[in-house]
């Protein structure tokens, strides 16, 4: 994308990316919508964790109101390209939904489109696990069928009025299925239907078999986005460490609640209590040795692979938005140890504020451009960003963006319109204020793309450094004693609290006690 108000300029195919508006036909050019993908708020993927997996988080951080976290979201990004189906051929997709129970007490929907095989049932006991399309006409249609997600069984072409497809060998227990239709032309179906035919273990149980159909059901020829088709390919439990990594957050249960506790780490230690165990100390036992077995901490993600990042590190020899922390001692010799490398498992892009190539002023349009250096379409890691609201004026002149609301199957853009006002536009920091202190998703202080000030809010800054500072220090030690504690202390402390041996404060590092004996093994770090 570029930004040239030039009069009279060129309207041909190498102009398709300009963003200046201009009235008139015969030149479409802009942004297509096929170009944009949709994004999804980071909490609601939280919450949906929480409600399917049944756990409970606390709401000391992930809260609406830390917009650090609240305004972040995931681009729906799965595939290479424009916002397609999941299908090669087919143009359009649309999820099957409206089943109605005819009769079921194994199989279940749940959400109007889902089909659940409850937990309880023996697989082996399931003696039919089928999907059966009826219809009157024979327009050729695809199907994916979905289980927990993944995708177990996929067909094209399929002409035939009806198609019974047998699913018995996907049937599992505690499952969810999913069925996506692929299609280029409008159809009809008489009923769609999902049967589960069940024998029960116990012989005095009748068999059972339970149907559940949509009725007429309807497909028509409009792209629908379907979230699970669209949202990238990542483990649940590797996008959760991948959020308590950026953040540096530390997670245990609360005392008697099935609630899990999630707290930066610096207000972990913050609410802490001391506890004096000095008399419960074994005297002929404790070492003390450097605190840090590294030499240097590392904070980057996986990901910096497109355009402009890539751009960035070829030009400076730095990785975008990579923090790299090393203390040197007074005496100037380093500590040694390894490196300790502390990865996202996201990508991370560097955005870029456009000028007008017709007098090389600023627009006030900020864009991303998820292309390898080679300028190719790139699939790469899920992205996390900030999408940020933002008038396109400046100086009360409207900049106003050509968007190009149609495309032809082959590509050609056929017409567009101007779009002025504000429009949300792609951002690693929270807002474009102009403040050196608004908080970014970036590990090191970059110069940020929309203001050209270097915004300082990292997230280094806010959530590792005081901590990292802290066990660098070179009067750090670890200190391993062994000590005899009453009940009183195992009974209620928290790691988060603070042990005092003959005056000193000591946070803890470790601690390992044999409940039997009462004996525990302390780690201890001083509390600098």
């Amino acid at each position: 994308m570029f930004y040239d108000s030039t009069t009279g300029h060129s309207h041909d195919s190498q102009y398709t990316g300009n963003l200046y508006y201009d009235s008139g036909s015969g030149h479409q050019h802009g942004v297509a919508w096929s170009e944009l993908k949709y994004a999804l708020r980071v909490h609601n993927i939280v919450e949906a964790i929480q409600s399917k997996y049944g756990i409970t988080f606390s709401d000391d951080f992930f809260v609406d109101t830390n917009e650090r976290y609240y305004n972040l979201f995931m681009w729906l990004h799965r595939k290479k390209g424009d916002v397609s189906s999941g299908a090669q051929i087919e143009s359009y997709s649309k999820l099957v939904d409206g089943w109605t129970e005819d009769f079921g007490s194994v199989l279940d929907i749940l959400d109007s489109s889902t089909a659940y095989i409850q937990n309880f049932v023996p697989t082996q006991y399931i003696a039919i696990f089928e999907l059966r399309l009826e219809r009157v006409t024979s327009a050729p249609y695809g199907i994916q069928i979905f289980r927990n997600g993944v995708e177990v069984y996929s067909e094209s072409d399929i002409t035939a009025t009806t198609r019974a497809i047998g699913l018995t060998p996907y049937a599992q227990a505690n499952s969810e299925y999913t069925v996506v239709l692929n299609y280029a032309a409008s159809i009809t179906f008489t009923n769609i239907k999902w049967t589960l035919d069940y024998t029960d273990p116990d012989p005095l149980e009748p068999p059972t078999s339970d149907v559940y159909s949509t009725g007429t059901f309807s497909v028509a020829t409009v792209f629908e986005f379907i979230i699970t088709e669209q949202i990238p390919d990542i483990k649940i439990i590797d996008f959760l460490t991948g959020l308590f990594k950026m953040f540096n957050l530390t997670a245990y249960v609360e005392n008697n609640t099935n609630i899990i506790k999630v707290l930066p780490l610096n207000e972990f230690y913050a609410n802490h209590n001391s506890y004096d165990i000095s008399k419960y100390i074994v005297s002929d036992s404790s070492s003390v040795n450097v605190s840090l077995p590294y030499r240097e901490v590392s904070f980057s993600y996986e990901d910096t692979n497109t355009f402009l990042a890539k751009t960035h590190d070829q030009l400076f020899s730095q990785e975008w938005a990579k923090e790299n922390y090393i203390e040197i001692p007074a005496d100037g010799n380093q500590i040694d140890g390894e490196l300790y490398d502390i990865k996202l498992p996201f990508s991370h892009l560097k955005y870029e504020r456009l000028y007008d190539v017709a007098d090389e002023t600023l627009t006030t349009i900020q864009w991303g451009w998820f292309v390898d250096d080679n300028q190719d379409s790139y699939i790469g890691k899920p992205l996390l960003f900030y999408p940020v609201l933002n008038a396109i004026e400046d100086n009360g002149v409207a900049d106003g963006i050509s968007f190009v609301d149609a495309v032809d199957t082959d590509g050609t853009y056929t017409s567009h319109k101007e779009i002025t006002g504000s429009i949300v536009m792609p951002s690693n920091a929270v807002s474009f204020a102009n403040d050196v202190n608004t908080a970014n998703i970036n590990f090191k202080a970059e110069q940020n793309e929309y203001r050209f000030n270097t915004y300082t809010n990292t997230l280094f800054k806010e959530y590792y450094q005081n901590y990292i500072i802290s066990v660098f220090n070179e009067k750090n030690r670890l200190t391993k004693v062994t000590a005899y504690l009453p009940l009183s202390i195992l009974l209620n402390y928290t790691l988060a609290d603070r042990f005092i041996i003959n005056g000193n404060s000591y946070k803890i590092n470790s601690i390992n006690t044999n409940l039997e004996t009462g004996k525990s093994e302390l780690e201890l770090l001083n509390d600098l």
